[in-house]
């Protein structure tokens, strides 16, 4: 059984695309560091409901297992890069990232 874990984000308005592609480029980078992240996706909100409340784009990782899922979280690479690029990239912080998790 997988773990999914999904991550979806509201960037501040003042980021450029310059800026949000090498945040992504960093994000994917984990997975080289990371070897418990067992696959990686950036993912674009493209729904026509509008219903996304603002979360314009998030990652999809997939983990073996909860322990791998922890291990992930835990990682320092994975917490400073947390830290220092993404929640100050955030429009409110950590109220502006919504993270969702589920067994396969």
């Amino acid at each position: 059984m997988s773990i999914i874990h999904l991550a979806f984000f509201q960037w501040k308005p003042t980021l450029d695309e310059r800026e949000l592609a090498a945040l992504r480029q960093e994000f994917s980078a984990l997975q080289a560091v990371i070897p418990d992240i067992k696959s990686f996706r950036w993912i674009r909100n493209n729904s026509t409901e509008g219903l996304d409340k603002g979360f314009q784009e998030g990652i999809c990782l997939e983990f073996d297992d909860a322990q791998a899922r922890q291990r992930y979280l835990e990682h320092p690479a994975h917490v400073a890069f947390a830290q220092e690029t993404v929640i100050p990239a955030l429009a409110r912080g950590l109220d502006s990232v919504l993270v969702f998790d589920y067994e396969t």
